[in-house]
């Protein structure tokens, strides 16, 4: 009620205050997020009224003059996509698409990896804009769902092709990483590129075999490196996950420590 009330379409509200924070640009993110969680609610009533306000949202201008790519991806573009496929509403997947279709230019660069922080203002411009040479792993590897349902439910695969061409480039990276089989995760935090790999299995239905055969191997490598039983008072047979790291002195081959946590 107090979103409702005080900050209707604004990206958060602050319970305490009730104050809004537009991190991602205005679009009501909490909104657009909430959507399916309202419709498996059965709070009908309620999804017809923030569908009507969600239709409203221009992708075309935003608040921030960068937007997070990432972020609206997996916030606009998932959120859309999951209260389209439970409901169906035809008014969701007309936004959907005209919130892939901005995406989708944040991959036009000259070697196809996408840009993670997009300019309005110089994509208004027609300015060329290129992908950073340093960035997070998960911010450029965590498309593949999103655009995958997209392609799937409008027959246009340019989506997929886009997320699928970049994904070759992790996996071929993938042999070659210090751990081969794993991203770094402190350094370039991969973690939801991991998480996407099976779900993308499933989503495709095997069709792909790389998907689970690349989480296969991480997984693998995780559990060999990764995982150590700790010392508990009753000896109980748990895991727990460690940092693995590469430790390398001179005149001596690289080895892997791993250096407990929680």
């Amino acid at each position: 009620m107090l979103y409702k009330s005080r900050t209707w379409m604004a990206d958060e509200v602050t319970p305490l205050s009730g104050t809004t924070h537009n991190w991602f640009g205005g679009w009501g993110a909490n909104l657009v997020d909430s959507l399916d969680t309202i419709w498996i609610m059965g709070l009908h009533e309620e999804f017809e009224e923030a569908v009507s306000a969600v239709v409203q949202i221009n992708f075309e201008t935003n608040s921030l003059s960068q937007i997070n790519t990432f972020e609206t991806n997996i916030r606009y573009l998932g959120g859309l996509l999951a209260a389209y496929d439970l409901s169906r509403d035809k008014r969701l997947l007309k936004k959907v698409i005209e919130g892939g279709e901005m995406l989708y230019a944040a991959f036009d660069t000259p070697n196809c990896m996408s840009i993670t922080r997009w300019d309005f203002q110089r994509a208004a411009r027609g300015e060329e804009q290129v992908a950073a040479e340093g960035v997070l792993v998960a911010e450029i590897g965590s498309f593949t769902p999103e655009f995958t349902r997209l392609s799937q439910i409008t027959g246009d695969p340019k989506w997929f092709d886009a997320i699928h061409r970049m994904m070759e480039i992790f996996y071929r990276q993938q042999d070659l990483t210090k751990l081969p089989e794993m991203w770094p995760v402190d350094v370039k935090a991969p973690d939801s590129v991991y998480e996407y790999l099976p779900k993308m299995h499933a989503l495709i239905g095997g069709v792909l075999p790389m998907y689970k055969s690349r989480y296969r191997d991480a997984i693998d490598t995780a559990i060999r490196y990764n995982l150590f039983s700790p010392m508990t008072p009753d000896e109980a047979d748990i895991l727990v996950a460690g940092a693995a790291r590469i430790v390398r002195e001179a005149d001596q081959p690289s080895r892997v420590t791993l250096e407990p946590k929680g």
